[in-house]
């Protein structure tokens, strides 16, 4: 996923980066990002933020505010594996 989203995309730590990521037709996930260093932290950021987002096809929209330019790309969203709960007999 990093090599086709970061093609070419430059990011520097003063540049204001606003992410928004969409399945169904729908908004499920968006956030401003600033003080990132590169393109690989922003990717990170967004897969961290958005874990409670549904699995399946999604489509993610970059916009460098600061840079002026856009990237938006379809991609496979997996399901976060849950985390194992121990429960206690009292």
């Amino acid at each position: 996923m990093k090599s086709r989203v970061n093609a070419g995309l430059m990011v520097s730590a003063t540049d204001v980066i606003f992410a928004t990521v969409m399945a169904c037709g729908r908004t499920v996930f968006r956030a401003t990002y600033a003080g990132m260093s590169s393109i690989e932290d922003v990717i990170d950021a967004i897969r961290r933020g958005a874990k409670g987002v549904m699995a399946g096809p999604v489509t993610l929209s970059l916009r460098n505010g600061s840079q002026g330019w856009t990237v938006r790309r379809t991609m496979m969203r997996h399901a976060a594996v849950a985390e194992a709960t121990q429960l206690t007999l009292f």
